[in-house]
């Protein structure tokens, strides 16, 4: 069913909340069976797809500010989902590790937003889909050379 047309149909950042708000709530039943929060899942997620990561760049890749960022690192460490290599000099943390356990879980989560994303676009027609990335990459890099 086609959206109405309304003052925010061709509001970009309207519309791209409305499809994250959509998304995500299908998505939060893959991360919430596994006993995470979205926060989690986000962190969870670029530690395994880029450790050995350093604490500081985590921000880099989510949407997530630095206390969200340092609580989810935190909660994720007592789940034993990643590990800390911390500095023998300060103690402080030069990067963060999935745990096997850690990246398993990530694994089936990663099958099921990957599902649920092929289901999706497999009702548009594949070169709209590339249409539709190519777009955003364009955006997305627009917007962090700001």
């Amino acid at each position: 069913m086609p959206a109405p047309e309304h003052a925010f149909h061709h509001n970009l950042s309207y519309r791209l909340s409305m499809l994250h708000f959509l998304i995500g709530r299908r998505i939060a039943e893959a991360y919430g069976a596994e006993g995470l929060t979205t926060h989690q899942w986000k962190v969870l997620s670029v530690v395994c797809e880029f450790a050995p990561l350093a604490a500081s760049e985590v921000e880099r890749w989510v949407t997530l500010d630095k206390s969200a960022i340092s609580r989810a690192v935190k909660s994720l460490v007592e789940k034993k989902l990643i590990t800390r290599r911390v500095s023998a000099a300060d103690g402080r943390t030069i990067d963060l590790l999935p745990t096997a356990s850690g990246r398993t879980r990530n694994a089936r989560i990663a099958q099921q937003v990957s599902q649920l994303q092929d289901a999706l676009l497999e009702r548009l027609p594949k070169r709209d889909t590339e249409r539709l990335f190519a777009a955003l990459d364009q955006l997305e890099q627009e917007l962090r050379l700001d």
